[in-house]
């Protein structure tokens, strides 16, 4: 059975989860891997779910996170403003989303990068498309989730968790 360990001092949650809002593809994917993560009882900082969602409170969360999930992709429409360029909806072209991993670097916070299967081909691109201070993602291996296929998708759920030392029995 997979659970929740204790937190160190100074770390309120397991998990902080980071997507561009603008991605329906990467909004999707923080809505479930959410779910999973809080189904087995890990505590997860996510934007959608918290009262306040200022700035200080991204970087507070952030900080007081045990992992920094990143859920990278690539340029796409954004679906509730059809008419923006869709590389201005992609990971690392988001303000925010480039803070709080920098937050999470400065702050020590391992990063987990996770894409969806069909960027998996283009982790190249994604990482060039970091800023330089961030591009060190290049050197942890990218989890890619599968949402169409349970299994593929349970065994990318997984790896999540053995990325972390959230390990199961």
């Amino acid at each position: 059975m997979l659970r929740s360990v204790a937190r160190p001092t100074g770390k309120k949650y397991d998990f902080f989860l980071s997507h561009s809002r603008r991605s329906g593809t990467s909004v999707t994917l923080a809505a479930e891997i959410y779910a999973f993560l809080t189904a087995l009882g890990f505590k997860v900082w996510f934007d959608v779910k918290q009262l306040d969602k200022s700035v200080a409170a991204m970087q507070k969360g952030v900080e007081e996170s045990m992992y920094f999930i990143a859920i990278v992709g690539m340029p796409e429409p954004n679906p509730e403003r059809p008419s923006d360029p869709p590389e201005t909806n992609a990971y690392f072209a988001r303000e925010y989303c480039v803070k709080e991993m920098e937050w999470a670097v400065a702050a020590g916070v391992p990063v987990i990068p996770v894409v969806h299967s069909m960027n998996k081909g283009s982790i190249g691109a994604i990482v060039g498309s970091a800023p330089e201070n961030l591009r060190f993602i290049g050197g942890i291996d990218f989890i890619d989730v599968d949402r169409n296929d349970l299994e593929v998708y349970n065994v990318g759920m997984r790896k999540i968790l053995r990325a972390s030392v959230h390990k199961g029995d």
